[in-house]
This record gives C-alpha cells, structure tokens and sequence, in this order.
C-alpha cells in the first residue's frame, strides 16, 4: 500500500485526529515541515464541554433574581452603589487623617551638658541659694509637628520656679542645648531628709508636649548625668538644715607649743529633732583645720565635743581659717561611714562660729603675731603673650618685701587659684636691713574671672633674727604702678581698682 494511503487511512482510524484541508494533519506525530505553519491557540487544550465561571454567575443570578431585579431597578442600585464609594471612601480618609493621642510616655532623652562647672548655675538672694538653673541636650523623636517644652527640675528639694520660664525645645536638631530651672525647697523636715538623701537617679525634667491637633500633656522625664545637681541640691539643703538645727555652743582654745597653731575643743549642739551620724572635721578643710577626733554622733536635742588644730593661716587675721565657719562632713549613707569615703561637696557643711568666740582666737596667737606687718610691692612687670581661651596670659613681676624685725622669708609655692598661679622663683629670700627682692611669675585666668576673684596673694612666713624656730606667716596682697599698668594692658582700666 503506498505510504500516503497509509498514513492517511492511520491518521482517520485514531480518536480525536482532525485532517488539515491545506495539508496532512496533526496526528499525533511532530510534523518538521510545518513548523512554521501558524496555530489556533484558542483551540489547543481546549474541552468543549467546560463552562466558564462566569457563566456559572450569570445564571446563579439569573435563577436566584437578582440579574432580573438589578435590570428593573437599575437607577436605585446606581444611587447605593454611589453611595456605598461616598460612604467608604470618607471612612478611608477619616482613618488616614484621624488625630493621633501623644503616647503616654514622652518619646525624648533629656542629659546634662557642658562640664560639671558649666551644668548647673546658682540663683542667690542676701547669699542663700534660692533656685539652680542646668544646661541640657535634649533628643527627640516626637512626631512631626508636637511641640515640646522644658518647664522644670523635678526631684528632692526642688519646686517649680519662681520665674515660671519655659524652654521650647528646637526637635529638628539632634540635640537641642536648652535650659531648665527649679527652686530650691528645703523648709519642712521632709523635703530636706529627702534632699539630703538624694541620688542622681531621683532627678527629673517635667516635659509638656503640645500636639498639633491642640492636645497637651505633661510628664516628667528622667534626667541622665545628674551627679552634679545632686551634689547640688544634696549640699545647699544640707548647709540649710544645718544653719536650723546646729550651733557652736562653746569652744576652748589651747595654743600648740612652738608652732603657730592651736587645738580647739568645740561643743556642738543640735536645737532639732534629727540626730547627726558620723560628725567630724571636714578634709575640705585641710591645710588651716585639721580633725584630732574620732567621728562622733549628735543626737537630738544633745550636744558632743569635737577636736581640731587650726593652723595660723595669716597673723593679719589670725581666726581667718574660721571666718568661714567650721567645716564638718557628716555621714547619711553607708558609703560615707567608710574610714576612706571621700569628702565631697555633698556631704560637708559649715557651722558658723560666733564672733565673740572668733575673738578669742585672734587673742590665743597674740604673742605670735607681735611685731610689724609684711608688704609686697610690685616693681616690675614684664607682659607676656599668650592668651587664649582660658587665660588672659602671664606677667614677670620682681617684687620688693619689706619686713623689719625678720632676717628672712620663706616663700610658699605657688598653688592655682581662681586668681592663676603665683609662682615665686626662689625661697627662702634673704633680707639686708628688713628689705628683700624676689623674681615671680604669674599666669592670670581670664580677664572677667579676675575681676570677680580679685588678685592672687603671696603666702610668707616671716623669721625673726635668731629664733630660726619661730614664723610668722602672712598672706600678703600685691600692689604696685607697674602692676597696675600691666593689667590695664591686658584686660583694659576695669581692673584697676585691684591694684592699688
């Protein structure tokens, strides 16, 4: 049978084969010279027997009559359907838009800037602290729009300010520098135990946030790197409490044999309800006042005895070491009843000393400071160069000392002061006919720091013709025209008044 019959008689005998009228068909078998021919994708795979899912619809609507309703009422459902968009996509925009509550806690981190001098600045009245303004940098990241405000200090001892003044916070930067203030409240027993006992962790900024869709709240927020204002707040309340509840009650004075100091038995009583732990002088007192006794407790309403040496500081004024008060340290935690603890600002404190009794101790160093005052006059002064931020730069002085009845001084080293650093270039100076000469140098702080501490003085101590084992010491004031002259170089004629 020839081949054409053949294939054309299999291709008819097989299921489903279709017979091409251009051509033979499809069978089954890859045809390679009608590759090229073009298909009818929409027949290939296709079951004539299959309903599409949409028809399935249209006649589930059609038998249940809903198609039939939607063609008669064909206007109502257009107006719900309308309706329907309207109401939903009024919804969408209200939830988009909706105003949003500020969170319960501010999302903000508040911390002390600048150094430990430049954190906290003190408001004084008649020269008791009354309010403490701190620096700090605050990051945040409060939606967009919310205004945030510092209004105050928060924690043991402290009460809104006087002034009621509000810092806005600039949140488009990182950290934005402001100011924030408190009074200062240590009048009831209870606001002052808990000051005392205050740790950094206790302080705080009250924050008020404003949202833009005119909500208000206010929180306080913990203040990181408090130390400073703790010591703060901890010692101005303990100074304050103490001038209440502490006094001097009497003190006994014993000049030391052959030195110029004296031992003092001080007896302390306390008018209030609080007992004091741990009472001893002070090493914040160190070198005038030394403590001789063992720390002792005061209890309330008693009195106890302590035991210092105060050493003569100035035979000009010999009750200088105390003009100030005695300088104490009490122990109000565990830490500070170790023999070690450090005496800080936040735990020492001043008892005055009566002026009668400060009398007597200008009396004790009588015989000491018999004979004629020292002076120190400025001679010479060499301006240097050399000012900068912290310094207005450094003079080169000779000085003249006069002294009559010494054969010699002794020269104390120079220490940094608020004043600089006085330092002399030679010690001990030999005097010829109560007259010597001594070469110095003096670094000057800035020029408004000067004038609010006034100049620096020149420690001596004066040895007669003699008696080797006998000083006299002085803390001598600097005077002269060509200091004068030196520092109106340098910082203008606002100083002269401090150079006679």
């Amino acid at each position: 049978m020839p081949d054409a019959q053949r294939g054309g008689s299999t291709a008819s005998s097989r299921p489903g084969a279709t017979t091409d009228p251009a051509g033979p068909g499809l069978d089954g078998r890859l045809d390679l010279d009608r590759l090229d021919a073009p298909l009818d994708l929409d027949v290939i795979g296709a079951d004539p027997g299959r309903s599409l899912l949409s028809e399935h619809v249209r006649r589930f609507l059609e038998s249940t009559g809903v198609a039939p309703f939607v063609r008669r009422h064909r206007t109502v459902v257009l107006a719900v359907g309308v309706l329907a968009t309207i109401v939903l996509g009024s919804a969408g925009w209200w939830w988009v838009s909706r105003p949003v509550p500020l969170p319960d806690s501010p999302l903000l981190l508040v911390k002390t800037s600048g150094s430990d001098q430049e954190q906290v600045t003190v408001d004084a009245e008649d020269g008791d602290v009354v309010g403490l303004t701190l620096t700090v940098a605050v990051a945040s990241v409060e939606r967009t729009g919310v205004a945030v405000e510092l209004v105050q200090l928060t924690g043991p001892g402290l009460s809104a300010p006087r002034s009621g003044r509000v810092s806005l916070v600039d949140t488009s930067l990182t950290d934005s520098v402001a100011t924030v203030s408190a009074a200062l409240d240590c009048t009831s027993p209870g606001s002052a135990t808990a000051a005392i006992a205050a740790e950094p962790a206790d302080f705080g900024v009250v924050v008020r946030r404003i949202a833009p869709e005119g909500e208000t709240r206010s929180d306080p927020v913990r203040l990181v790197g408090a130390q400073r204002l703790a010591q703060l707040v901890r010692s101005t309340c303990l100074q304050a409490v103490a001038d209440r509840e502490l006094d001097v009650s009497s003190m006994r004075i014993t000049p030391v044999a052959g030195v110029a100091a004296a031992d003092l038995d001080v007896v302390l009583t306390n008018a209030a309800v609080r007992s004091w732990q741990g009472l001893r002088v002070s090493t914040r007192a160190l070198p005038w006042l030394v403590n001789m006794h063992a720390p002792t407790d005061l209890a309330a309403g008693g009195s106890s005895s302590l035991r210092a040496r105060v050493w003569l500081q100035d035979c000009a004024s010999p009750a200088g070491a105390l003009s100030g008060g005695l300088r104490l340290r009490t122990s109000f935690a565990a830490e500070d009843t170790e023999p070690n603890a450090a005496d800080t600002v936040g735990n020492t404190f001043s008892v005055p000393v009566g002026t009668a009794l400060l009398a007597r101790v200008d009396k004790a160093f009588a015989d000491v400071c018999s004979g004629p005052a020292p002076s120190a006059t400025v001679t010479r002064a060499i301006v240097h160069s050399g000012g900068g931020e912290t310094t207005a730069g450094s003079l080169e002085l000779t000085l003249v000392v006069r002294a009559r009845d010494a054969a010699l001084i002794e020269v104390g080293q120079g220490l940094r002061t608020a004043a600089g650093t006085l330092t002399p270039l030679a010690s001990p100076v030999h005097l010829t006919g109560g007259t010597g000469e001594l070469d110095a140098t003096w670094e000057l702080p800035k020029c408004a720091d000067l004038l609010a501490s006034g100049l620096p003085r020149l420690s001596v101590n004066l040895v007669r013709a003699g008696s080797v084992a006998e000083r006299r010491p002085y803390s001598l004031a600097l005077a002269g025209a060509p200091l004068r002259d030196a520092l109106r170089r340098m910082c203008g004629p606002s100083l002269d008044p401090l150079a006679p």
